[in-house]
């Protein structure tokens, strides 16, 4: 099982840094030779903006999609089929990747309208809105699924009594009280902490019920751990902070960028490949020193969380399910783990969990 994990992790990797590399290349080629071709074709039948770039973009998604269509094929078909011994037919799997596309594009598209509004209506400030605009989408992408919807879910009292008093006995330790312990129907968020003070509620969801009560007890320490190392404000103000300085950093060299490809207005859509690859680059390197603090973050919920719930083998054992369900993301490449990965890796956190367990072992012995 391990070695089938190491050698998926590779693949995946390996994909990975082909798809940043075809992506580069395709960005470069409409950059240089069709972009302007494309939008110039369009314009010969309509003026109008809006539908300028909803056909060019739609063609240049079109386009990328046909680019790296073999790479897809390997990573969702074959590799799949092969390692997880999946049995699709490849026509299903071609119609879900285009149901799949399809969401993507409308999004993007969104997006992409968006941007060039500001770009010709304040080309000087454009990357203000934009970046206002990109911290609101991506707190909501992280909130709402973990916040709102467990929150509005239906739900009912944990009727479980030796498990409420043990997670009440947690909360204890920790100097907070919930007034109520819920449980909620499945969904992506594990455990929740809502409200304020005394009026703190914890919503479990009711997949975690079939844990070992060590580990449900270690699940609820991180979110606690998270609310005293106020982590999730943390996280929010380090990536508002990531998005101005990508986006200011952008629009310094958008410009420069596109006279180097000869093209005049930066407020043409003929200029979104440019922005693409710019904002590429200048992304990568942002998020790669944000990360950094986010993995140390990341890390002091960890050790707060052993020591709240001393309990370092129920920690090991919800990390190993974790890393389970998500078998991708064990033994990466370690240049990738440290650019875009903002999550401590997996060993490190068992390492740490050992550490941990060696010095209450260390404790005990001398106190007897």
């Amino acid at each position: 099982m391990r070695e089938v994990s190491g050698f998926y992790s590779k693949m995946k990797n390996l994909l990975f840094i082909l798809n940043i590399a075809f992506t580069l290349v395709f960005l470069f080629v409409m950059s240089y030779s069709f972009s302007r071709l494309l939008r110039e074709a369009i314009t010969y039948f309509t003026g109008n903006t809006i539908i300028v770039i909803t056909i060019y973009f739609l063609l240049f998604y079109l386009l990328y999609f046909l680019f790296i269509f073999v790479l897809k094929y390997i990573e969702g078909f074959v590799l799949e089929n092969r390692i997880k011994q999946r049995k699709q037919k490849f026509q299903s799997w071609l119609r879900r990747l285009i149901n799949k596309e399809i969401i993507t594009f409308s999004f993007l598209l969104v997006g992409v309208q968006v941007i060039y509004f500001f770009l010709e209506t304040s080309v000087n400030a454009w990357w203000v809105p934009m970046a206002v605009l990109s911290i609101i989408a991506l707190n909501a992408w992280e909130l709402l699924p973990n916040w709102v919807i467990p929150y509005y879910s239906r739900h009912k009292d944990l009727d479980n009594r030796q498990l409420q008093e043990r997670l009440l006995g947690l909360t204890q330790r920790a100097g907070i009280r919930f007034s109520r312990i819920l449980v909620y129907e499945d969904s992506r968020a594990k455990a929740v902490i809502f409200g304020f003070k005394n009026s703190m509620r914890l919503i479990l969801s009711n997949a975690v019920l079939d844990y070992a009560f060590e580990e449900i007890e270690v699940l609820v320490a991180m979110e606690i751990a998270k609310l005293h190392k106020g982590y999730i404000w943390k996280k929010a103000l380090i990536e508002a902070m990531g998005m101005f300085v990508t986006f200011f950093l952008v629009s310094f060299a958008f410009f420069p960028a596109c006279e180097k490809f000869g093209m005049e207005f930066i407020f043409d859509v003929e200029t979104l490949p440019v922005l693409l690859g710019v904002f590429f680059v200048v992304f990568t390197v942002v998020w790669f020193s944000l990360n950094y603090f986010k993995r140390d973050m990341d890390k002091e919920n960890d050790v707060y969380t052993l020591r709240l719930s001393k309990a370092p083998e129920a920690f090991v054992s919800l990390i190993i399910r974790e890393t389970q369900a998500n078998i991708q993301k064990d033994r990466a490449i370690y240049f990738f783990e440290k650019m875009l990965c903002a999550e401590t890796q997996v060993s490190q956190r068992l390492m740490l969990a050992q550490d941990y367990a060696q010095n209450m072992l260390f404790e005990d012995t001398h106190r007897k």
